[in-house]
This record gives structure tokens, C-alpha cells and sequence, in this order.
């Protein structure tokens, strides 16, 4: 226990200099070697812990996907729907930007374009990497799709609608608005996913 816990402080050590690094300098400038170098470490010790930068940018994905089940797991389901969504949605933005940008969140400038746009080359750059990736969205379309089939079996949404489509459309819309971020900063794309869920949730209501 004692191993995995530094190792695993050590992970958010080296995470935390990269992201400063990343914002301060830029993605691509930023090397491994400056990374191990602000971090007080070495080389060896950080290529055991993220072989490459896009395993960095993965991490932030991990980390912000396994506090999403913690949301999930530790919510009120007796909470109106939209609600329930609306926390799943805000707390899925909130952590990635906090810890993809350090608590730098509303800052949107070229650096942070620069941060999103090389996650979406390092999805693409490989199939292992294209595997995470969907592996990540088929999660947040099942965290929904869960949401709305416990309103479903409660009698309180309509029993014809295949409530994992409705999930993934959801899902799908988020991550549309994401996009959409990239070339319009003041796109909120949580809020802009509730305001759609509110628009469809009358539809599929029994």
C-alpha cells in the first residue's frame, strides 16, 4: 500500500509540473527531459511513469473518468432527472478542466487550444490510443444511459425509448460542444448539454 501510494503522489507530482510547463511554455516546447528536470526527478523515473506526453494528456482522462464513477456512485437518486444529469455533466467538465489546465479553467487562450487540440492528435495518433478514447465515451454514454434507465424502470419515462440511445446522444452532444470550444471559447459546453437535455427529457417523459 505504501509502494502504490507514492508512486501514485508521485504520478500527480509529475503532472502537476507538466500542465505548469504545458501552460507556460506550450505542449509541443515543453520536453520529457524539462518535465523531469522541474520535477525534481529523473529521467528514468519519469519514462516509468509516462513513456510520452500523450500519456499524460490519458491520465488526466483516467483520472477525471474514475471521479465521475465516485459522482455516480455516491448520488441521490430520489434528485428530479435534469438535476442528476446536470451534476453528471458539470462534474465531467469541471474535472477535466481542473486538471487538464490546474485549476486554470477559465483561462482560454492559445496555450489552452494548443493542450486540446494535441489530446485530439493523441487520440488519433494510434489504435491503442483510439481504443482508450472510446473506451472513455462508451463509460460516459452508460454513466447517462444508467441515469435515465432508473427513471425509465421508475415508471417515469416513456418504456418504448431505448434509453442507451438517448445516452449516447447526450454523450455525443457534450463532446460536439467540446469541439465547438475549440474554435469558440465562449461555447459552455455543460451548459449548453443541459440545455438540450432539458429540451429532450419532455419528449421521452411517460
Amino acid at each position: 500500500m505504501g509502494t502504490y501510494k507514492k508512486s501514485s503522489e508521485t504520478k500527480a507530482h509529475i503532472l502537476e509540473v507538466a500542465f505548469s510547463l504545458f501552460l507556460e511554455r506550450g505542449y509541443y516546447a515543453a520536453t520529457l527531459i524539462d518535465i523531469a528536470k522541474a520535477a525534481g526527478i529523473s529521467t528514468g523515473t519519469l519514462y516509468r511513469h509516462f513513456p510520452t506526453k500523450g500519456e499524460m494528456l490519458f491520465e488526466i482522462r483516467r483520472v477525471s473518468h474514475a471521479h465521475l464513477r465516485e459522482v455516480l456512485a455516491s448520488m441521490d437518486r430520489s434528485l428530479p432527472l435534469l438535476e442528476k444529469l446536470s451534476i453528471l455533466t458539470r462534474e465531467n467538465s469541471a474535472a477535466t478542466s481542473s486538471r487538464l489546465f490546474w485549476g486554470q479553467s477559465n483561462r482560454f487562450d492559445e496555450t489552452r487550444r494548443q493542450l486540446v487540440l494535441a489530446l485530439r492528435h493523441e487520440i488519433y495518433a494510434s489504435l491503442d490510443s483510439l481504443r482508450q478514447e472510446d473506451a472513455f465515451r462508451r463509460e460516459l454514454c452508460e454513466m447517462y444511459a444508467s441515469l435515465l434507465a432508473d427513471e425509465q424502470r421508475e415508471g417515469r419515462l416513456n418504456p418504448s425509448v431505448d434509453m442507451r440511445l438517448v445516452g449516447e446522444a447526450f454523450a455525443g452532444y457534450y463532446l460536439s460542444k467540446i469541439d465547438e470550444s475549440i474554435l469558440d471559447p465562449s461555447t459552455n459546453a455543460a451548459q449548453a448539454t443541459i440545455d438540450m437535455m432539458s429540451a429532450v427529457i419532455p419528449l421521452i417523459t411517460y
